[in-house]
């Protein structure tokens, strides 16, 4: 069963495009691959064999020819997933290609052709479907890529620009007269720049605008 996710919006589409570098499975991963490959290829072997024994004893296989078509498939499948264990992702030079654990590539698309991106998930993970008009791959959506996506994403927004508060500074610091000569002196002016007498409560007003 798939849970289907809303599609990426544009900006989501245009990080996607800018994303770079190279997306790997760990160790583990490539190993849990493995060993389902080999659990779907043991299992289908096993039931294939339970039938040959079954049809030499009975010499009728009656309705159990359904069986022998699913454990073939189950070979076929396992054989698959084996081959394209430890398979991963490059995006570079505006290329996505998609390689095997040995570096042939599998396939490869222009990422400035991408239509859409829309996120999958299932019970063995998300996966990220990659649209080209007619087209689509489906990816493995990884720790490492989600948080490359997300920094794309990041540094595709712009900063609001806040303008100066010219009025705040302007209060901050109120000019002031000195109280001994009567000049003006700016807010910031902690003595008179004419007398040099001190800025103080006894010594100054502040001037009224």
């Amino acid at each position: 069963m798939k849970f289907y996710d809303p599609q990426f919006n544009d900006a989501g589409v245009q990080a996607f495009r800018r994303i770079q570098g190279e997306f790997r499975p760990s160790s583990f991963g490539r190993a849990m691959q493995k060993c389902g490959a080999l659990a779907l290829v043991g299992l289908g072997v096993f039931i294939v064999n339970r039938l040959y024994l079954d049809y030499h004893s009975h010499e009728a296989l009656g309705a159990m020819w359904i069986l022998v078509v699913e454990a073939i498939g189950m070979v076929g499948l396992g054989g698959y997933m084996w081959r394209r264990a430890g398979s991963w992702l490059r995006f570079s030079l505006g290329q996505l290609q998609y390689l095997s654990a040995s570096g042939q590539v599998l396939w490869e698309e222009d990422l400035a052709g991408i239509t859409a991106v829309e996120k999958r998930s299932t019970r063995n993970g998300e996966y990220l479907v990659v649209r080209w008009g007619d087209k689509r791959h489906w990816i493995s959506f990884t720790e490492e890529l989600r948080a490359a996506l997300e920094l794309r994403m990041g540094a595709g927004r712009t900063a609001p620009q806040v303008e100066p508060a010219e009025d705040v500074v302007a209060t901050a610091f109120p000019p002031w007269r000195c109280s001994k000569c009567g000049e003006e002196n700016p807010g910031e002016f902690e003595v008179c720049w004419k007398c040099e007498k001190e800025k103080g409560a006894s010594s100054g007003e502040e001037v009224k605008t």
